[in-house]
């Protein structure tokens, strides 16, 4: 198996955990509704995956999110119970800059996600997300995955065939789609797992 030229990992549930019940909570705190009528308000409404898709972006994307809540509060607050969901997995985000060392394969990131979780994130993790480059968020691309068109586009992206490319992802419907392009895949499951799947690909 030829070494990658990049490694392509996944954001929520690879390199951070993701905890969609702490966001629903946090706004709850902050608007004193239940949080599962945050929920319904934010995602059983379709709009956190507008921002997703792109569809809303940057101020009409916190301007939407406040009129489905009723209430008032700044950006910079939204952003930051938005991105409260996120806790970076330090062991995942060891082996990647493992991966990285010595002249090995770039780091890059493509996630399912608005520009509210680029920024939120970018905020409050820069050291963190800054081996990765580039970071790829589907709000950007107007695209999510599994869509084809969207690992087609990343690919060139990073200015490589799909063959050149290992993705990890922990959502096998994203996997089976960018294996069937012809990129080189891991399942993710856990840290030791995908440490195992590494050596085996002398990335390690």
């Amino acid at each position: 198996m030829a070494r990658p030229q990049a490694v392509l990992f996944d954001l929520g549930g690879v390199l951070f955990r993701y905890d969609p019940q702490t966001r629903w909570q946090a706004f709850a705190g902050q608007t004193e509704l239940p949080p599962d009528e945050v929920r319904r308000r934010l995602s059983s409404s379709g709009y956190s995956m507008a921002c997703d898709q792109g569809r809303f972006r940057g101020n009409r994307a916190y301007r939407e999110g406040i009129r489905a809540l009723g209430c008032r509060m700044s950006m910079e607050r939204f952003v930051q119970l938005w991105v409260s969901a996120f806790r970076p997995d330090e062991a995942v985000l060891d082996l990647a800059r493992q991966v990285q060392a010595d002249d090995g394969p770039a780091i890059a990131l493509f996630t399912n996600n608005s520009d509210l979780v680029r920024d939120g994130l970018e905020a409050f993790w820069p050291a963190v997300l800054a081996p990765f480059m580039p970071r790829i968020f589907s709000a950007d691309l107007g695209l999510t995955k599994p869509d084809p068109r969207a690992y087609q586009q990343v690919a060139d992206l990073l200015g490589a065939s799909p063959e050149q490319v290992l993705v990890v992802d922990d959502a096998p419907v994203n996997t089976a789609t960018a294996a069937s392009l012809g990129f080189d895949v891991i399942d993710y499951v856990n840290p030791h797992e995908l440490a195992s799947e590494l050596r085996g690909r002398a990335l390690l």
